[in-house]
């Protein structure tokens, strides 16, 4: 039950009754498809995770800012936003959490950043994981951040092959975020 009502939901923000009716909106196969997937990672995602009740399902709020997650869905062009998006949706409002005003805060911020931004600050986050599973004798707080900043060129450069320069002109911008 749970899954047919966030199938109705996904045709109420798409405007059609069911989401049968999509396909009557004369949507071109590939651009009905793409979106399609998109709606299932999430879906999927939300199901996998139990992150979903009967409660929420009744919860017109949480109708509301599930309907906006899907709508930011629908305007993104890359799975790891759309992931990105669904592990804010579910840290702030589902599971009784119902922190509505920090989602639409973080789902903006997600939604104004590029696809490789959000790789830059998975890898950071990676890195800055890594680094705190490592302890060294007498380190200082300057040799720690020296340590991740080195490891996190390394990766970028290797991963996303931009330069250093461009690196930190990246990063300059991803601080209006508060992620970074």
């Amino acid at each position: 039950p749970i899954v047919q009502k966030i199938y109705q939901i996904v045709g109420s923000v798409l405007g059609c009754s069911s989401i049968v009716d999509l396909f009557s909106l004369g949507l071109s196969d590939a651009l009905t498809k793409d979106l399609r997937k998109k709606q299932e990672i999430v879906i999927e995602e939300l199901i996998k995770s139990n992150s979903i009740t009967e409660k929420d399902i009744d919860d017109l709020d949480f109708l509301v800012e599930f309907s906006r997650l899907l709508e930011a869905v629908k305007r993104t062009r890359g799975n790891t936003k759309i992931k990105c998006m669904t592990d804010i949706f579910k840290g702030t409002v589902c599971n009784g959490k119902k922190e509505y005003d920090l989602y639409e805060e973080y789902l903006q911020r997600i939604f104004d950043m590029s696809e490789r931004e959000i790789d830059i600050l998975f890898i950071m986050n990676y890195c800055e994981e890594r680094e705190a599973e490592n302890t060294y004798k007498d380190d200082t707080r300057e040799a720690r951040l020296e340590r991740i900043w080195h490891e996190e060129k390394v990766m970028i450069k290797n991963q996303i092959n931009i330069d250093e320069s461009t690196l930190r002109s990246i990063i300059s911008g991803m601080q209006r975020t508060g992620f970074c």
